[in-house]
Order: C-alpha cells, then structure tokens, then sequence
C-alpha cells in the first residue's frame, strides 16, 4: 500500500502553522488556541478494521500541556474538541511528567497514557482495531521495522458496530488557551486496513440478453452430392438389375 498523499488532504490551518508535504505534516508553534488539522474523507462507512501505520515526533520545544497527532472519526470534521464520543485520536503530549503518548476515545472520554518517552525522537506507531471490535490498540515501537516494541496502549468502549469515514493526517485540541505550543510531525502513513483497498478485485457477474430472433430456418438443406475417385482405370456398371442390387466391376488392364 502506498504511503498517504497529505498534499490531497484537505488543511484546516488559518494561521499557517503546519508545513505539508506528500508524506509530511509538521507543526510549529501548534497552540491550543487555534484550530490546525489535516483531514481526507475516505467514504461513509470506510473503516471498520484498522491498520494503519505512521511515524511521529514531538520536538523539546513543545510547551507543557501541548498535543498533536492523528485520528479517525465517524463523520465529524474538527479538531479533537469536536470529536464524537466513539472517534480515535493519538496524541504525542508534553506533561509535567514528560513526553507521553495518548490514545483517546473521543474528546477524552476514555484515554490510555504511555510511559515517559523521549523529544526528538522518531517514534514508529500502528493503530489498529479487528472489524467489529470494541477495542482500538495503538502499538508504538522504537524501529521502522516495527520488532521493538516500546508499549501498547489499549481503550475500549468504541462500539463493535462503529465505522469510521475521515482519516487525520495531523489534528490538535483547542481547548482556547494559549501558550501550549506543540513542535513535531506526523510522517510516513501508510493504511493497511483490509477494507481500505483491494488486493484482488472481486469476480464480477456479467449478465448479456440477446434480443429475439426474427425468424428462424428450418428448410431442409439439399441433398449433398459426392464424387468418387478410384486410383485405377474402372469400368462401372451403374444400371440397377430387378432384384435392386447394384454391381461393380473392375477392369485392371494388364501388361502381357
């Protein structure tokens, strides 16, 4: 699957705080008291299972209490404040406590918080969620070949009959305070998720109608006539005696 064109994704940013590229969304100076997110509407109904790859880092210039990351919603277009109550966001935070990543159902309805991570460092993320399951996991590791895993964050409560439309390339929370500036970026995000394309298209079912015939021919064909070849000189006798037998002599000239 290809890595996520952010350049198609539609930007929400009126102060111009993120710069995008085809596999880029960075932020600077992503305050709490704007509105800056990136978003694509993959169809009503598009994701039910999840698998979604991404990249992420959040700078030590970042503020205390400021975020940014990635979501899915089921159909609103907003930052995180606006999310309905079974929509995903991942947060890369700056708390007092250290850098940390957020795993969010809803405007925080229900969050599972990571460990004490590291600025400035380039963390490797898979969001997933098996169809109709009412559990997302955010798996975070330290490697681009995703084998070293860092933690797993887990919520539940999203709704096994859930489907999700619009996918973030970049959102942030505006809660209407300043002076939470978040430095970093989202990269690299590739969509694995099995209903989110085809490997092999499906067999179609072609039906044809043939329009009615006009007529059809059912005259008897004429009799066929057929030609007899003999390698020898013959002499045929071709009346037919009383009896109806038919006699066929053969004269085969000799040398003397």
């Amino acid at each position: 699957m290809a890595i996520e064109d952010f350049t198609t994704y539609t930007e929400v940013d009126a102060s111009s705080r993120l710069t995008v590229t085809a596999s880029k969304a960075r932020g600077v100076n992503v305050d709490r008291d704007i509105d800056v997110y990136l978003h694509f509407d993959k169809g009503v109904d598009n994701y039910d299972a999840i698998d979604i790859d991404f990249e992420t880092q959040i700078e030590s210039a970042s503020a205390n209490g400021s975020r940014g990351g990635m979501g899915l919603t089921v159909s609103a277009i907003s930052v995180i404040d606006g999310f309905g109550s079974t929509d995903i966001a991942v947060m890369f935070r700056r708390l007092s406590s250290g850098f940390k990543f957020e795993l969010n159902r809803g405007d925080a309805v229900a969050t599972d918080l990571s460990a004490a991570l590291s600025s400035g460092t380039t963390y490797y993320c898979t969001l997933l969620r098996t169809a109709g399951s009412n559990t997302v996991t955010l798996d975070i590791y330290s490697n681009s070949a995703r084998t070293t895993l860092v933690e797993t964050l887990s919520v539940s409560g999203y709704g096994g009959s859930t489907k999700y439309r619009r996918l973030y390339g970049f959102v942030n929370k505006n809660t209407g305070s300043g002076g939470n500036d978040w430095d970093g970026f989202i990269q690299n995000m590739e969509d694995f998720s099995s209903n989110a394309f085809t490997l092999f298209p499906p067999v179609l079912a072609l039906t044809a109608t043939l329009s009615s015939p006009t007529g059809i021919d059912t005259s008897k064909p004429p009799a066929l006539s057929a030609s007899l070849f003999l390698p020898l000189a013959v002499s045929i006798l071709t009346s037919k005696p009383a009896a109806l037998s038919a006699a066929l002599t053969a004269y085969i000239p000799v040398a003397v």
